[in-house]
């Protein structure tokens, strides 16, 4: 009986041996699961980043070439023309620096505080856009 019972411990043994080796496995696996969605994640926050980078040099450059066109009119306009197409100027170089601003930033933010920037940001843009669309030019 007592070979009996020594091969059952050692059977035992060699299944709790097989089970830790198991769940070592696993969790290998899990690790390197975990190591893989976070380089993916970095990865997409880099990629939207430069994408929203990108967006504000659009934006920026759309701001600039409006400033050109209306330096023009200033340049042309009566006093009371002149006025008015100053004010705008104004805004255009409000809104630039924001944006410009926005650029600095991009590289500072976290996956954390990313998204709130990148809402912030798109809104920003989408601005932009509607202004240079809307007012007299």
């Amino acid at each position: 009986m007592g070979a009996c019972t020594e091969s059952k411990q050692d059977q035992a043994a060699e299944d709790a041996k097989e089970a830790i080796d198991d769940a070592k496995d696993e969790l290998q696996d899990a690790g390197d699961k975990l190591e893989n969605a976070v380089d993916n994640a970095v990865a997409d926050i880099k990629s939207e980043k430069n994408s929203v980078k990108n967006d504000l040099d659009e934006a920026i450059k759309e701001l600039d070439e409006e400033a050109k066109r209306v330096d023009e009119k200033i340049k042309n306009a009566s006093a009371q023309e002149k006025t008015k197409w100053e004010k705008r100027k104004e805004k255009l170089e409000v809104k630039r620096q924001e944006l410009k601003d926005d650029l600095k930033e991009i590289g500072d933010e976290t996956e954390t505080g990313w998204k709130e920037f990148k809402t912030e940001v798109t809104t920003r843009i989408k601005d932009v856009k509607d202004f240079l669309k809307g007012e007299d030019k």
